[in-house]
């Protein structure tokens, strides 16, 4: 059996405040959505949707395991118009990749790859998302969590509060139906 690299597993098992993996899965695959519907043009949402699902899935105990998995549809959709891009280029004799098809990668043009922009984006989200969980659940002052995470990630506050500024109105929106299911 495979596994996710470690930090993608940690996601699910290490989030920072009370949720079940079923719950933390619920969350991801909301913010992948999300991510999707901001840029529909990227594929990248709907593989690391389905990379949450495998994690997911993998951290069950090998006995309750399924042996299909439940996909968002649109994660299919976004998957299977990549791979017919990829086929018809190969059928008509365009050289195309797998990841120029998927739309994940280009022809060198010196573009910041697709996958760390997502990364940066969804470390953004998860730190607005804690901020805006402390805040509703543990009653803590905004400042006090812009500086506690400031230190935690080694650095500054402003760029702490530059992304809590960015992300609030979701975090906050996340946060209170969090505490309302």
């Amino acid at each position: 059996m495979s596994s996710l690299p470690k930090t993608e597993t940690d996601l699910l098992k290490d989030l920072p405040f009370e949720l079940s993996q079923e719950e933390g899965l619920e969350l991801f695959l909301h913010m992948e959505r999300a991510n999707f519907q901001n840029d529909p043009k990227s594929t990248l949402p709907a593989f690391q949707a389905l990379a949450y699902i495998a994690a997911y899935n993998w951290s069950l105990p090998e006995d309750q395991q399924p042996n299909t998995w439940e996909v968002p549809h649109w994660v299919g959709e976004v998957l299977a118009e990549g791979f017919f891009r990829y086929q018809e280029n190969q059928v008509i004799g365009i050289s195309t990749t797998l990841g120029e098809a998927f739309q994940l990668e280009g022809h060198g043009q010196g573009k910041i790859p697709k996958i760390k922009k997502s990364n940066q984006l969804r470390s953004e989200r998860t730190d607005a998302l804690w901020i805006a969980w402390q805040k509703a659940k543990n009653n803590m002052p905004i400042t006090r969590a812009i500086e506690f995470l400031a230190e935690h990630h080694d650095v500054s506050t402003d760029t702490v509060r530059k992304r809590w500024i960015k992300h609030r109105r979701d975090a906050i929106q996340v946060a209170a139906n969090l505490l309302n299911r």
